[in-house]
């Protein structure tokens, strides 16, 4: 079965080089892999920071070659603050009914790593108000 109006410029053979030798088996291991994907979630709800696809293993194999990338303003904000480390990390020294641990992990969140009050919120369990009161110095 041949691709019905290819465009020149679409270069398949790499693709297929990938589902195996013979053009017409590695077609059918393509068009079964396909096949296999339809009706999962989509990987792109899982890319961090508009950049990195991986388990967290992956990213924080990646954040050392990251760091540079805070430096340059032209990069979006998102990427540029891939490299941080994740909310529950930040907040898994800090034990329920420890509002100081708390309050510096909310501090280090908001003013070191610029998560959004509403993620750190939801990450420590409290308003967002709360959040905005402990980076105020409120609190």
């Amino acid at each position: 079965m041949g691709l019905v109006n290819c465009p020149g410029w679409l270069y398949t053979e790499w693709l297929l080089s990938h589902f195996g030798n013979c053009h017409d088996e590695a077609r059918q291991h393509y068009a079964n892999f396909v096949a296999e994907g339809v009706g999962l979630l989509s990987p792109w709800s899982a890319v961090r920071g508009q950049s990195l696809l991986g388990s967290e293993a992956f990213v924080e194999k990646m954040r050392p070659l990251l760091k540079q990338k805070n430096e340059f303003k032209e990069i979006p904000r998102t990427q540029r603050l891939l490299n941080r480390p994740s909310l529950i990390i930040l907040f898994s020294k800090v034990f329920q009914g420890d509002k100081v641990l708390r309050d510096v992990a909310i501090q280090k969140a908001y003013s070191g790593y610029g998560y959004s009050m509403a993620a750190i919120a939801r990450q420590a369990g409290v308003h967002y108000s709360t959040v905005s009161k402990v980076i105020k110095g409120e609190r």
